[in-house]
């Protein structure tokens, strides 16, 4: 079961970007830096267990009333994934809500490997 689209991109303010995008390979994960240093990195993942990530985040609940807006440096997230049952659509800013942070241990879930060992979240 593979999605028809899979896109989250966490934004770090003065620090980092962390964007995960769906491909015919699987997962392409990438890491730039946005304080100037030479920090990018990109990893495809291939063996994604998209059933466990569906599973995992069809019952989430999350929208606008995730926001945080009284932090002014914090990061924001993009997200558009759309499976057969599921679907967000977001851009959110410093959320926290628990259905958030389960939809992204789900997202860091699926991009374990050999080489990322915790997830690339």
């Amino acid at each position: 079961m593979q999605p028809r689209k899979f896109f989250y991109r966490e934004t770090h303010y003065f620090s980092h970007q962390v964007l995960l995008r769906g491909s015919a390979d699987g997962l392409v994960g990438e890491v730039v830096a946005l304080d100037g240093s030479d920090l990018t990195r990109s990893v495809i993942f291939k063996d994604v267990d998209w059933a466990g990530f569906c599973s995992a985040t069809e019952d989430l609940k999350i929208g606008q009333s995730d926001d945080d807006l009284s932090v002014q440096d914090g990061f924001e997230v993009e997200c558009h994934v759309t499976f057969y049952r599921t679907r967000f659509n977001f851009l959110l800013f410093n959320p926290s809500s628990q259905d958030f942070l389960a939809l992204r241990a789900a997202t860091n879930k699926i991009s374990i490997s050999a080489n990322n060992p915790q997830g690339i979240l």
